[in-house]
Parts: C-alpha cells; sequence; structure tokens
C-alpha cells in the first residue's frame, strides 16, 4: 500500500514538473530550444596593465629619448571601443517568462607598434612593442520576461513589426574566461635593432557574474535580434576587468513562433 502511494506521488510530481513544458492539453508540445550567434564590446579599464607599461617603458625612455610616443595598447582600443568577441549560444525556453542559455566564444588581436627614437635626441634607434591578447570562455545565463517573450505581429512593415513586438528582459550571467596575454619589446641602434629583447605572458583564470538588461525584437515568428547592456562584476582583478559591455545578437527557435494580431 505503502509503496504504490509513492508510485503515484511521484507519478503527480513528475507531471506538475512536465506541465509547463507542454503547449496545453491535447496539443502538441513545442520544441522549446533555440540557439543565437553575437557579439559583444567590452569597454574594460586595465589599469593594471597600464600601470605596468608606464612603469617598464613610458618612464625612463622618455629621459634618454626625447622624441619617445607612447605605444598604442588595448587600452587605448578599449577606449575607442575596439574590443569584440564573438560567441554562439544554445538554450531553452523554460516557460513563457522564462529561458536559460549556455555559451561559449572568445577573441584575439596583436597591437604592433614601430618607432624611430633617437638616444639623446642624436642616436638612431629601433622600438618594436607588441601586445597581443586572445581568450575563450564559457557562459551560463538565466533571462526573465517580466511581460512574457516577443511575439511577431501580424502586419505592419518590418520595423514595425520589430518595435512593436519587442520585449523587456533581466538577465543574469555567470562566466568563466581563460585569457592569455604577451608583451613583446625589441630595441637597439639601426644597426643592431634586436639588441635588447624582453618578452612577459600572463594568464588569466577569471571568473565574473554580469547582471543584464536588454530588449529582444522580434525579426520572424521564429527569430528575434537582442540588444543587451550589462556590467562585468570579476572575482580577482577587478581594477582591470571590472566594466560596462553592449552585446547584439541574432535568436532563432527551433519551435514555431507565434503570431499575434
Amino acid at each position: 500500500m505503502v509503496s504504490r502511494f509513492s508510485a503515484a506521488r511521484s507519478l503527480l510530481l513528475a507531471g506538475a514538473l512536465l506541465l509547463p513544458l507542454c503547449a496545453g492539453a491535447g496539443e502538441p508540445m513545442e520544441n522549446p530550444w533555440f540557439w543565437g550567434v553575437g557579439s559583444c564590446n567590452y569597454h574594460v579599464p586595465l589599469r593594471e596593465s597600464e600601470a605596468m607599461i608606464d612603469r617598464q617603458l613610458n618612464t625612463f625612455f622618455p629621459l634618454i629619448f626625447p622624441n619617445w610616443e607612447r605605444p598604442v595598447t588595448f587600452a587605448d582600443w578599449s577606449e575607442d571601443f575596439m574590443i569584440w568577441d564573438l560567441w554562439g549560444l544554445v538554450g531553452r525556453k523554460l516557460s513563457p517568462e522564462w529561458s536559460c542559455f549556455a555559451a561559449v566564444g572568445g577573441s584575439g588581436a596583436p597591437i604592433h607598434n614601430h618607432e624611430s627614437p633617437k638616444l639623446f635626441g642624436v642616436v638612431p634607434f629601433k622600438a618594436d612593442m607588441g601586445f597581443t591578447r586572445a581568450d575563450v570562455y564559457g557562459s551560463l545565463g538565466l533571462t526573465y520576461y517580466p511581460w512574457g517573450m516577443p511575439q511577431y505581429p501580424e502586419s505592419g512593415s518590418f520595423l514595425s513589426r520589430a518595435v512593436n513586438g519587442a520585449k523587456p528582459f533581466v538577465e543574469l550571467m555567470t562566466n568563466y574566461t581563460y585569457l592569455h596575454a604577451t608583451a613583446t619589446v625589441k630595441m637597439g641602434p639601426v644597426f643592431a635593432p634586436s639588441l635588447v629583447k624582453q618578452k612577459q605572458v600572463f594568464d588569466y583564470h577569471l571568473v565574473d557574474f554580469a547582471p543584464t538588461l536588454g530588449a529582444e525584437f522580434p525579426v520572424s515568428p521564429k527569430s528575434a535580434v537582442l540588444l543587451k547592456v550589462n556590467y562585468h562584476f570579476f572575482t580577482t582583478h577587478q581594477d582591470e576587468f571590472n566594466s560596462p559591455a553592449f552585446s547584439i545578437s541574432f535568436k532563432h527557435s527551433f519551435g514555431g513562433g507565434r503570431v499575434v494580431k
């Protein structure tokens, strides 16, 4: 008797958990999965890196090279909104208001500086300074639509449908990032330009949390464009990486979309 009661209770519990994922009694279940691709711009301060570059290059060398020019670094790229990444995701609708996703992405770029300073303004030198960065990351996120997910309007122009069908959302992401960075300096007189060589390598293992605000604009019954702004709070190296970011992405549902009048 007890075992039958336990079995019945388990079946009822399983049914209660599955009901929110069903389209409705007597209706086929809509495929809740979706995929997406996008790009994000990071406005990182990089204060630790800049302090190190200033100590090693921009403090002493201007004293002996009057025409010394500060090298371009990733902090300059960040100020000019030039640090972008690419990512892809797979997600699942949990209810009309909730969804979750997993994403992977990354980026990489080199910066090269070539200068011709003159030692004490007389002896010509060559200076090559390079910086590289490459990162890969994985993300998990939970998204909430307070007024429900967007539905594609039945009529109107492409732009009016996207705008009229748009819905806001809030999101929380957690990210793990592996970042590999290098700094290389070669310097010497013109007849021996590689007289002095130095290379530094930096490896970061980073975890951050990013609360997000965004809006989703439907562009077809199954597809949408998303705009997001967020702020990344890192557990380590906060002066280097804590920063705002914004992204644009495309999302496509495997299941049938909804059209509203």
